[in-house]
């Protein structure tokens, strides 16, 4: 049972609404890392991560790994972030220069 007013019920709520992950789950999936992400193991596990093609959930991480591991699975922005990042200084403005 939940109550309607409280953060962590709402969350708890919006969890089995969005991925059908429960609160006991929930907390399985946080305690097997100690409440760490899974992948970075240094900060809290405060986000769901699932598969965006198929829905299924796969681990319980922090809202960074979260959100790169969005741009690491579309192979397009990886190639063209590498493209970038070999630019080296040719691609940055020449008027602001950074102390």
């Amino acid at each position: 049972m939940h109550c309607t007013n409280c953060v962590a019920c709402k969350a708890d709520r919006e969890r089995l609404r969005r991925y059908g992950v429960t609160r006991k789950q929930w907390l399985e999936m946080r305690a097997r890392y100690e409440g760490k992400c899974w992948l970075c193991k240094d900060n809290p596990a405060d986000a769901v991560d699932h598969c965006h093609e198929t829905n299924r959930v796969r681990g319980a991480l922090c809202r960074v790994c979260n959100m790169v591991l969005h741009y690491v699975e579309r192979p397009r922005w990886w190639a063209d972030a590498k493209v970038y990042l070999n630019g080296g200084d040719e691609h940055c403005g020449t008027e602001v220069q950074l102390p």
